[in-house]
């Protein structure tokens, strides 16, 4: 009876709550914490888009893979026959079922499109939202809007996820046609660019650290070409 009411008295002691982190009901609410998703945003759009992505090996950028190796004028260089196989299955087209450079692409643009509908989620149409968050909001979309552009040139009806999924979603190919995409990411483009800032001309290295109306321009002047 001793012992148990000894180990009894100690349980509040081991309820301790957990350090380091912040919940999510108390994040997502200033622009200290726009700025810090939005951040992760950037992240992932170049690490995944065109950087050395999480998925797979880390030295190799699956995007430049994807739009430069598969062709009959390009030979994938490498120390020996062999060697550098994430490129030289999709130069020489003959990866199989699961090909390494193309589920990286596939997974990353997903991955940076989780981060997106991050900010989304959260501060757009946020009672209150300030002036950052409009802008910050406006950049998340344009960021979406170049992956699913990557998505629906590779893929033609890739799915839509324009939300944060249960750990058990499986969503599937959507009904929009590829040119339906292209539409919709001209669409979003012009949505987002009154909120963007402005670079002021080509000497303005720090106006281009971001989403600005040039680059929102341009890319709604690519989907549409396409």
């Amino acid at each position: 009876a001793a012992g148990a009411f000894a180990f009894s008295a100690c349980e509040d002691q081991l309820d301790i709550e957990q350090k380091g982190v912040i919940a999510v009901d108390s994040f997502y609410q200033t622009d200290e914490d726009c700025e810090k998703a939005l951040a992760t945003a950037y992240e992932y759009f170049l690490i995944q888009t065109f950087g050395r992505t999480t998925f797979g090996p880390g030295i190799y950028t699956p995007a430049k893979v994807m739009a430069n190796h598969a062709g009959d004028d390009v030979n994938y260089a490498g120390g020996n026959y062999g060697d550098h196989e994430f490129g030289g299955t999709v130069d020489e087209f003959r990866f199989k079922h699961t090909p390494e450079a193309i589920d990286c692409l596939y997974k990353g643009l997903y991955s940076s499109i989780y981060y997106c509908n991050l900010v989304l989620n959260y501060f757009d149409g946020k009672e209150g939202a300030t002036a950052f968050m409009k802008q910050a909001v406006a950049e998340a979309r344009v960021l979406r809007a170049f992956d699913y552009f990557l998505l629906a040139c590779y893929w033609g009806q890739p799915p839509f996820v324009s939300e944060l999924l249960s750990a058990d979603a499986l969503p599937a190919n959507n009904e929009m046609s590829q040119q339906e995409y292209f539409k919709w990411v001209a669409s979003e483009c012009q949505a987002a660019a009154p909120n963007l800032t402005t670079r002021n001309g080509k000497t303005d290295k720090a106006g281009a650290l971001r989403v600005t109306t040039g680059f929102a321009s341009a890319l709604e002047g690519k989907a549409l070409m396409f």
